[in-house]
């Protein structure tokens, strides 16, 4: 089944449909600033750290290919589950990540293909009430009132299964 000619498919696309965010300009200054501030030793501490993703858009593959090579070097990955074991079980003997990603986007596939070229275990949250929608107007309302997203394609039950 083809794709509908309206779905966003690269993040470039949805910066351009977003108007002026003056918080996110800040909220992006702030991080950067924070990263800058962390030394190495603290980066090497014992500890696990999760990152949340939402959306791996086209453009955004090679920055998430940089990404998880970065942190390569600096964490073991491990999986959700192993991180909320090692956490109710105090076992955080050295540095971990683990990736999780929801809203159920279909470029997710994209994701998934690129954490299986490093051996990362991500888990994926998806929202059963859009998997195999396929009225554009029901998603374009859902992105725009739920998430301030332009339309973008969700997963079908086909996709989660394969």
């Amino acid at each position: 089944m083809a794709s509908h000619p309206n779905y966003i498919e690269y993040y470039a696309d949805v910066k351009s449909a977003q108007p002026f965010s003056l918080r996110e300009k800040v909220r992006g200054l702030a991080l950067d600033a924070m990263s800058l501030m962390s030394s190495e030793s603290q980066m090497k501490r014992p500890r696990i750290q999760f990152i949340y993703i939402h959306h791996i858009f086209k453009d955004e593959i090679p920055a998430l290919r940089q990404l998880l090579n970065a942190l390569s070097a600096q964490f073991d990955f491990i999986s959700h589950s192993e991180a909320v074991r090692r956490i109710w079980e105090d076992d955080i003997d050295r540095p971990y990540v683990s990736i999780s990603s929801d809203d159920g986007f279909k470029n997710n596939l994209d994701a998934a293909q690129v954490f299986e070229e490093f051996g990362v275990s991500a888990c994926f949250f998806v929202n059963p009430a859009l998997i195999d929608e396929q009225d554009f107007l029901k998603i374009e309302t859902h992105c725009r009132e739920k998430l301030h997203f332009p339309p973008v394609e969700f997963l079908t039950w086909k996709d989660i299964a394969s």
